[in-house]
């Protein structure tokens, strides 16, 4: 995923077995990549998602449909410095894409 909101664009990659990474250093030739998903509980990150109103908000599934059970979903307000579980209606083995749902825009009041 890429945050065209930062400037450099930030890039997020996730991994079925490495967890979920970001780094800020797009222009650089040799980017340091950060480990944002290592307090993550499951490293099997397949589906996740930035909310596009604040980067510091993620939601990750964890899980990968050829040979890693996922743990469920979780969030992060902080970037990944914690990572809090969510419960869903079903318990998925894995989740293959998490989208924010776009919010309308405010309407002024009178």
């Amino acid at each position: 995923i890429i945050d065209p909101a930062d400037a450099p664009p930030t890039i997020y990659a996730g991994s079925c077995q490495g967890g979920l990474w970001m780094t800020r250093e797009t222009q650089q030739s040799s980017p340091i990549w950060l480990d944002i998903g290592r307090k993550l509980p499951n490293p099997s990150v397949r589906g996740f998602a930035v909310d596009p109103d604040n980067s510091q908000h993620i939601i990750v599934g964890t899980g990968d449909h050829r040979r890693y059970n996922g743990s469920g979903l979780y969030v992060t307000f902080n970037e990944g410095d914690s990572w809090i579980p969510r419960t869903t209606p079903t318990s998925p083995r894995y989740y293959y894409r998490i989208i924010f749902q776009e919010r309308p825009a405010p309407t002024p009041q009178d």
